[in-house]
């Protein structure tokens, strides 16, 4: 008689799993293959189904159908919130099957007095993840009644920030996530020798510290954001939660490596039991199951059909955990009494956009992976109703509550899932194959971050291609042909070059060390005036006379409209006026917008031949007033919403509120303000000519490379912004520093950033700066001239130079 060879007979479908499901017996050994939970994967006709051998539920499989990807009113992605809620497993960032698991998670289930599985609620009883002091707060939701508070300096905007308890908290968690993700790497490097073994090691330890310090800096911008930036309820609540998404990431991070992976490496360790409150991973891969299985993270198995035999422990078969449990499904965002839809994640269909898992998709257009600032273009009142098409964009953010999008309805499950029909079948299972059945390289292989590394070469290529272009001369001027350029036209403008550079006060104060020199070896560079050169703040010299009662008006109306000025280069609104001219600028602080007289319309003369009569030149240039005056009164009058200047107001400066009486008798505030203002512009004005020398890395369509290249910039002043933010901390750049040792690690970085710019090849930092002062003044001084120098040649002006921090800012601090 032939041996019987054939495996064990498959169940026939959902009868038979029925029928088959029973109660492990005392001391029956669980194994990846069996299921506490049995659930169909839906969309598939019963083609595919997810089991789990540890956990007494099965979540909703999230699948993307390529549709337009959007948030929702909670401001999270529903079953896509990749840290909150279990997705498929991800080979460049395996950390994140670590996550905290959601508290309304870890109360499904039932208890564990039949042995069917581990007891509920999922907790850490034992104590082996690490512990951290506000678990709460990745977990809490945003309330815009108790966490959202209005800014009182801008009267025509509902905007604000988070509330200054809820930043402390977010604060305290940053520093703590950064001490805890970054401890242990020393000595992890100090262990390793010179084998081909351990240089693979420290290869993985590298990408490992590499990682954390990238989604360390992602936190801190993310929190620079929050604090520095008036947004809208609506905004607030997105960057609110991305800082969750990546507190959560730092804290998968965190328990990753001290936990997860140590347990993955010991090929002896087998603890199925108690399953660790962890966000899990869906997958279609065995080996990965198993794996999971044996150091207890909770494991969703995607399984065909016939892989269920009668071989196979089925405790129970259930419907699925909807996503719904946890995220709001709704699309209408309603704080209080305004109204607006979320916005899209991105406004095309995902598969369109990029290739590669969801992770590294939702990734690509996060937040966190977006350049902050937006270049800012010159107002043209004629140009108002020119739309550029953009395609495959991220979402913009909310305008706010006057702006609201087209009527949308909310979502349903059957939206999220729809009903099935062959094709439909067909395209659920094919994605789901693909996103559950992606490749596993390395069960317990380091975090490297998808976005970190990925396109070097394509920057390098596109770098190349640009410097190597016929466009070099026209859409990259090097800082040499800019000037000569400028040289070229002011010789044949005769007259329209100044150098009417106004000396600063003596209360104003001195340059930041390094720059006066640097200005007095320039002044051979003229400003060119036939160029409009235009300000996105109010130049200091506009302050000077401070002992002029004009000129105290500027300062305190200055004062009045300066967070909505901040706000509008922060976030600036499509074609309106952001940019100013020096008259302008004047024209808005001293408030003479509100008076505007005007002739009554008049038959227009025919223009004649020849040279225009003075009076007509005078008619023009009152006319030219008028439209400044107008196009003022549009941006701080009717959008700003501020009334007339009035000298009875008291704006705040940092904690204090001032009077025009309080600005007469001390010019401390004077000072504060002119400061500031030196302080913002330059750092503006950098990342200005950054745009213009360096157009590829903010005109590349991926929009990390801008990221990048913004985060290199505001490594010189060692902040994850661009604002001084002096209330919260006084020392805001180290830039201005006395203290030469630590100016120079700033100066060190601005020369990383030049070095990329035409021209910029010549300025190297070596060992020597770091020891020897006059090495070091000589290379500052190199430094500072180019930067003057390239500036000028672009924008035809001398740019704002920061200035040495006043003592006096103290005071106006609680």
């Amino acid at each position: 008689m032939a041996e019987d060879v054939t495996g064990p007979k498959p169940l026939g479908g959902l009868v038979e799993f029925m029928r088959a499901c029973r109660r492990p017996m005392k001391d029956e050994e669980i194994t990846p293959r069996d299921c506490l939970r049995l659930s169909r994967f839906p969309g598939t006709n019963d083609k595919l189904w997810i089991s789990t051998p540890n956990m007494t539920w099965i979540p909703e499989p999230p699948i993307h159908l390529d549709k337009e990807f959007r948030y929702h009113d909670d401001g999270m992605l529903h079953a896509f919130e990749y840290a909150k809620w279990p997705q498929a497993y991800c080979d460049s960032e395996p950390h994140i099957i670590a996550a905290p698991l959601c508290p309304t998670l870890a109360q499904f289930g039932i208890s564990d007095r039949f042995r069917m599985g581990p007891a509920f609620p999922v907790m850490d009883d034992e104590h082996v993840l690490p512990d951290f002091e506000d678990v709460n707060i990745a977990w809490m939701d945003f309330n815009p009644m108790h966490h959202f508070r209005i800014a009182e300096e801008l009267p025509n905007e509902a905007v604000g920030s988070l509330s200054p308890s809820l930043l402390q908290r977010f604060r305290a968690t940053m520093i703590e996530a950064k001490t805890m993700a970054g401890r242990g790497f020393a000595d992890d490097f100090r262990k390793l020798g010179d084998d081909v073994h351990d240089m693979r090691t420290a290869k993985k330890v590298a990408g490992m510290f590499r990682f954390q310090k990238q989604r360390c800096d992602d936190l801190k911008m993310v929190f620079d954001h929050l604090k520095e930036v008036p947004m809208s309820s609506f905004d607030t609540l997105l960057w609110f939660r991305e800082f969750q998404r990546v507190l959560l990431d730092l804290r998968a991070f965190i328990i990753y490596r001290e936990v997860i992976v140590p347990r993955l490496n010991d090929v002896n360790f087998k603890q199925p039991q108690p399953v660790l409150p962890l966000r899990g991973v869906i997958t279609s891969h065995l080996h990965l199951v198993s794996e999971m299985y044996r150091v207890g993270v909770p494991v969703w198995y995607v399984r065909d059909r016939v892989s269920i035999t009668e071989r196979t422990l089925i405790v129970r078969v259930e419907t699925l955990l909807l996503a719904g449990v946890c995220f709001s499904s709704a699309i209408t965002m309603k704080h209080g009494q305004h109204l607006a839809n979320a916005p899209l994640w991105v406004d095309a269909p995902m598969a369109q956009v990029i290739r590669g898992s969801l992770q590294e998709r939702l990734r690509r257009f996060s937040l966190t992976s977006r350049p902050i600032l937006r270049p800012l273009e010159t107002y043209s009142a004629g140009r108002v109703g020119d739309f550029e098409k953009q395609q495959h964009r991220s979402s913009p953010q909310i305008a706010g509550p006057d702006h609201p999008r087209q009527e949308l309805v909310d979502l349903t499950a059957d939206d999220v899932l729809p009903a099935s029909d062959n094709d439909h079948v067909i395209m659920v299972t094919t994605q789901a194959t693909e996103q559950y059945g992606s490749s596993v390289t390395d069960v317990g292989g380091v975090a490297v971050g998808a976005d970190i590394e990925d396109n070097v070469s394509a920057e390098k290529q596109t770098k190349d291609a640009a410097m190597r272009g016929p466009s070099m001369s026209v859409g990259m001027p090097s800082a040499y042909m800019a000037r000569k350029s400028l040289q070229t036209r002011t010789a044949h403008k005769k007259g329209k070059s100044t150098n009417h550079r106004i000396v600063p006060p003596s209360w104003v104060p001195p340059y930041a060390p390094g720059w006066a020199n640097v200005l007095k070896s320039c002044e051979g560079l003229t400003d060119d005036d036939h160029v409009g050169l235009v300000y996105a703040l109010p130049p200091i010299h506009i302050f000077f006379s401070a002992e002029s009662p004009l000129t105290e008006q500027r300062a305190h109306n200055w004062l009045r409209v300066r967070i909505f000025c901040f706000q509008q280069i922060l976030s600036p609104p499509a074609h309106r006026m952001v940019l100013m001219t020096t008259q302008q600028w004047r024209i808005a602080l001293e408030g003479k917008y509100f008076a505007i007289e005007y002739e009554h319309s008049h038959e227009k003369r025919p223009r004649q031949e020849g040279k225009m009569e003075a009076g007509q030149i005078m008619k023009n240039a009152n006319a030219k007033r008028v439209a400044d005056r107008v196009d003022i009164n549009v941006r701080f009058g009717i959008h700003g919403g501020f009334p007339p200047y009035s000298a009875d107001c008291a704006p705040a400066w940092g904690d204090v509120n001032i009077t025009r009486q309080m600005l007469s008798a001390d010019r401390t505030v004077f000072v504060g303000i002119v400061w500031e203002l030196a302080l913002f512009n330059f750092r503006l004005e950098l990342i200005f000519l950054d745009r213009q020398l360096v157009p590829y890395f903010y005109n590349h369509s991926d929009q990390r490379l801008a990221l990048r290249r913004e985060r290199v910039i505001y490594e010189i002043w060692n902040s994850g912004g661009v604002r001084p933010m002096w209330t919260d901390d006084l020392k805001c750049d180290r830039l201005t520093s006395v203290l030469w040792d630590e100016r120079r690690e700033a100066v060190k970085q601005m020369a990383i950033v030049m070095k990329d710019w035409p021209d910029g090849q010549h300025l190297l930092w070596t060992d020597q700066c770091s020891s020897d002062f006059d090495a070091y003044s000589k290379f500052e001084t190199e430094v500072f001239t180019f930067y003057v120098e390239a500036f000028h040649g672009r924008f035809g002006r001398i740019p704002h130079v920061p200035l040495e921090q006043p003592l006096s800012l103290g005071q106006f601090r609680k």
